[in-house]
């Protein structure tokens, strides 16, 4: 978009039309079809203009727009005039200064504003007459504006397609229903009794091995230099917990009380310390201590330990938090079923535009997990299992479809984190719930999406993997727009009580910070935005199962996990029975 000196150009449709979220495809969140305003001309102006259209395709327009210099100047005389009530200029009255004085010395300032005003609400007017709903920021290069002479402009915009969804009572789907085992209920009572373990000095005379925990004195050096966190005194450490760097752990195993070692390492290519990563590194390390673990017992007390009345009602709540991960992972496969069964019957046109800036978005973030390049049973395997950030802005609701599957690191709170490397969990949330990085900002432009695009490193990738991606992005927008469609002609809402309960959700995931984070919501749109969205989401998900031809099927939770795409069932949150849980370093 060309841009001339005192002359602005912002896009022509009011803000909001353009918004964006990130989302999950098997998980609420995947699709903006949050409720903007809908496309209108500003001040409800009307333009004396010439506008000749050039139809590039069904979804690609371009206009060469001539405005008269009348109207301009009638706009610029009209601002300078309401300009002239207040004037103050020395050895003036107010409202007394000549008009020739103030189209001196302002007239170059109101001329910028009318001509950008009049770009915006001529460019607005353009499209809303001819019923056009921009897909991306439209285009506009000013090609004329000098002073006594037309404005010309010339705008390309594409737009959204006409979308006729599917029969849904005609889809027929299975939803797989598994309930709670009381093996898993076991598995995870022995992980919360780990986690909840204690310590006793080892009486007789022995050396380390896995299992113990160690205390130790440890001094790191790089190039022979001591590196800022490769330092500690009386750290505990236990042998095979993982919370080291590679080998460190295993250089402690055969050592007693009072002996000394040099580990000579190297930092793992994925350390988070980018200055520390691949690089060789050694360890003096003088063992002071030697602990071993004493088993927790399993019992009513264990139970009160962690905030249950007894042992059966602490078995109780874990039953029914897998009956509701269970649920959540039966709703993940159907949604994930469904998806697959729109995608196959919903063959219209999208906006090159809008799949250039997915496809962008979906080399980056597999750039960003390593996993650009590789092999894929399926090319939408991505579509399910990895987060994406995109906008598909319009006047619908807009849908967006990826799966946000967020590595959470677990720092150990000390001040030598640099000295280990960070165990990154791949957390899947099956309760659905959206995972929003409080602070970050989920809205953008699409332009700023284009030019990312465009430099999308995707130059190391063959032609057949790039063609995968490019499928895959174009199958994340047509679902997007479809159900973006769905949420508009059903007139599905997020209501302010909902959103609200979101927020206050929301706020809960940060203890302490809960004002910071209401308050942060209710300062950004785009924010608030990014909760509606996985509810919205939810909402006509919800409408399209309710019309089709869905039937259950009792199965085990090995099939049920199998379906879903998962190994195993997830982990309990430790918190939830109030345990610690072990920090991953």
């Amino acid at each position: 978009m060309t841009q001339v000196v005192g002359v602005r150009l912002p896009p022509p449709a009011p803000p909001g039309i353009y918004g964006r979220q990130t989302a999950a495809e098997t998980r609420p969140g995947r699709f903006n079809i949050s409720r903007p305003p809908p496309l209108v001309s500003h001040n409800n102006c009307q333009f004396f203009m010439e506008v000749t259209e050039n139809k590039i395709s069904d979804l690609a327009h371009e206009f060469s727009v001539a405005i008269p210099s009348a109207q301009i100047e009638d706009k610029i005389a009209e601002r300078l005039s309401t300009l002239a009530r207040n004037a103050r200029l020395p050895g003036f009255r107010p409202g007394k200064v000549p008009m020739s004085l103030l189209r001196k010395r302002y007239g170059e300032a109101v001329r910028g504003e009318v001509l950008e005003e009049t770009v915006k609400a001529s460019s607005a007017e353009v499209m809303t007459e001819r019923g056009l709903r921009p897909a991306l920021t439209p285009k506009i290069e000013i090609t004329s504006f000098e002073p006594e002479g037309n404005l010309e402009y010339k705008m390309a915009v594409e737009v959204l397609p006409d979308i006729t969804p599917p029969d849904f009572a005609a889809i027929e789907l299975e939803r797989l229903v598994a309930e709670p085992e009381e093996a898993e209920v076991e598995k995870t009572l022995a992980r919360l009794a780990e986690v909840r373990k204690s310590w006793t000095p080892v009486i007789e005379a022995r050396s380390a091995q896995k299992g113990d925990q160690v205390v130790i004195d440890f001094v790191g050096r790089v190039d022979g230099e001591e590196f800022e966190g490769g330092r500690a005194e009386n750290y505990e450490v236990e042998v095979g917990g993982g919370g080291f760097i590679p080998g460190f752990e295993d250089g402690l195993v055969g050592l007693s009380v009072g002996e000394s070692t040099q580990l000579d390492l190297a930092f793992p290519e994925s350390f988070p310390n980018k200055a520390l990563a691949g690089k060789p590194v050694v360890f003096d390390v003088t063992v002071k201590e030697l602990r071993e673990a004493e088993p927790t017992s399993v019992d009513d007390a264990f139970a009160k330990e962690v905030g249950a009345e007894d042992l059966e009602a602490l078995k109780a709540t874990i039953r029914a938090e897998h009956a509701r991960e269970l649920k959540a992972l039966a709703r993940m496969q159907v949604k994930r079923a469904l998806l697959d069964r729109l995608a196959e019957s919903s063959m219209f046109a999208v906006p090159a535009g809008l799949v250039d800036a997915e496809y962008g978005s979906v080399i980056r973030q597999l750039a960003d997990e390593g996993d650009l390049g590789h092999d894929h049973e399926h090319a939408h395997e991505h579509d399910h299992e990895h987060g994406h950030e995109h906008d598909h802005g319009h006047d619908h609701e807009h849908a967006h479809d990826h799966e946000h599957a967020h590595d959470h690191e677990h720092a150990h709170e000390h001040d030598h984190e640099h000295a280990h490397e960070h165990d990154h969990e791949h957390a899947h949330e099956h309760d659905h719930e959206h995972d929003h990085e409080h602070g970050h900002d989920h809205a953008h432009d699409h332009d700023g999406d284009r030019a990312a695009a465009a430099k999308a490193p995707d130059e190391g990738l063959d032609e057949e993997k790039k063609a995968e991606y490019r499928r895959l992005a174009e199958r994340r927008v047509r679902l997007g727009l479809l159900l973006a469609e769905v949420g508009r002609v059903n007139n599905l809402r997020v209501s302010p009580e909902e959103l609200s309960r979101a927020i206050m959700a929301e706020a809960r995931r940060y203890p302490g910070q809960e004002k910071n984070v209401i308050d942060f919501f209710r300062e950004h749109e785009a924010a608030r935005e990014s909760l509606a969205a996985p509810l919205l989401e939810d909402k006509v998900v919800d409408f399209i199962l309710e019309m089709a031809n869905v039937a259950e099927r009792d199965v085990s939770v090995a099939e049920l996990l199998a379906a879903s795409g998962e190994t195993e069932q997830p982990k309990q949150d430790d918190e939830a029975t109030g345990a610690e849980g072990p920090a991953s370093l």
